[in-house]
């Protein structure tokens, strides 16, 4: 991984290949103990961010009403992951709540995860250094903190611009829905509903049904898990038999 200029914006980012960030992420559960099986496939994503990351986890915080979570790095400090509170307490401490809405909480937790893990190092570990490089970041007045705020209307397909907030999406995914064992069960689960492999499609009422089973499973919504298949290359093209 390494900084490398935007052709089109002339910024600085980090640029990973396909695939190097499941990657990243499989090993990050795996060094934690708790990578998924495929008889509990639902990350224990709260223990993974207390136990395995570095980082100060606040799940009460005050946010405004459109940021669910952020992710904060300051010079000398330990990185700090906050969930707004509101969503906490709708998602986790209240009986009966939705499966939806505690997804949300689990991505959101993954998000801000994702965020510490893979951008750190691009803030000063003290004060006294600089950043890894320019980042003309809007966040930071300096270049030398920043916040990533995980806003609610980068929920659903169309997602965010920001390529760090693109970044944090990809290992969302791959957190929650680690790829050898989300491939292995998209298969079980295929055959189960007596899918054929063509018949998974984008937009089919069979992928629906398949989605829905899947987030069941791994604890995370049906549209998440068609973004998912769609980006591992698990739709089939009309016309053309993939083998799941």
């Amino acid at each position: 991984m390494k900084p490398y200029t935007c052709s089109k914006t002339g910024k600085k980012q980090f640029f990973f290949k396909k695939g190097e960030i499941d990657d990243w992420m499989e090993v990050e559960l795996q060094n934690a103990k708790m990578y998924p099986t495929v008889e509990n496939p639902a990350v224990n994503i709260e223990s993974f961010v207390e136990r395995h990351i570095d980082a100060d986890l606040d799940q009460y915080a005050p946010l405004p009403e459109n940021v669910l979570g952020e992710a904060r790095f300051e010079p000398g400090e330990r990185p700090k992951i906050l969930i707004n509170k509101n969503l906490t307490i709708a998602a986790v401490d209240t009986e009966g709540a939705p499966a939806w809405l505690r997804s949300k909480w689990r991505m959101t937790l993954a998000h801000e995860a994702t965020h510490v893990l893979v951008h750190r190092s691009l803030f000063p570990s003290d004060k006294s250094q600089g950043t890894l490089f320019a980042l003309d970041d809007e966040s930071s007045d300096d270049g030398r903190h920043g916040t990533y705020q995980h806003l609610e209307r980068n929920e659903g397909r169309r997602g965010p611009v920001d390529w760090r907030e693109v970044q944090a999406n990809n290992g969302m995914a791959a957190l929650l829905m680690p790829k050898g064992v989300f491939i292995t069960l998209c298969g079980t689960e295929r055959e189960r509903l007596e899918f054929a492999p063509e018949s998974i499609l984008e937009g089919a009422a069979e992928t629906y049904q398949l989605a829905k089973a899947l987030g069941g499973l791994f604890d995370v919504s049906t549209e998440s898990v068609q973004i998912r298949l769609k980006e591992l290359g698990l739709l089939a093209m009309r016309g053309q038999v993939r083998l799941l």
